[in-house]
């Protein structure tokens, strides 16, 4: 699964790239770019896939330098439909449920 998403997501949008990395213990960061993570999350036998901004340390810093949260939120809107695509044709459907706003998908 994890090998799927990461090819698929990356074929579909290239400023991505792997990492291994985790939001808490539960959310498995798989891929980065300079504004986002697409991550996966397994819970109570579900998996969701899910895109949101960046929360890691060395992002919170560039935002306090620089105002990098406006325009990373305003790409992350115009990606979601790109990302939702692709994760159906991955296989996963959407969820009214987000663990990461704005966007996550489930299995």
């Amino acid at each position: 699964m994890v090998a799927s998403i990461r090819t698929g997501m990356v074929r579909e949008m290239p400023s991505f790239a792997p990492v291994h990395r985790w939001r808490g213990t539960a959310h498995r960061v798989l891929l980065r770019n300079p504004y986002a993570d697409i991550g996966l999350t397994c819970f109570d036998g579900q998996a969701a896939v899910w895109l949101g901004e960046r929360i890691d340390r060395h992002y919170r810093i560039r935002c306090e330098w620089s105002d990098v949260s406006g325009p990373a939120r305003h790409w992350l809107a115009s990606i979601a439909p790109t990302f939702a695509a692709c994760a159906e044709r991955l296989g996963f459907v959407p969820i009214d449920t987000p663990i990461d706003q704005p966007w996550l998908e489930a299995a």
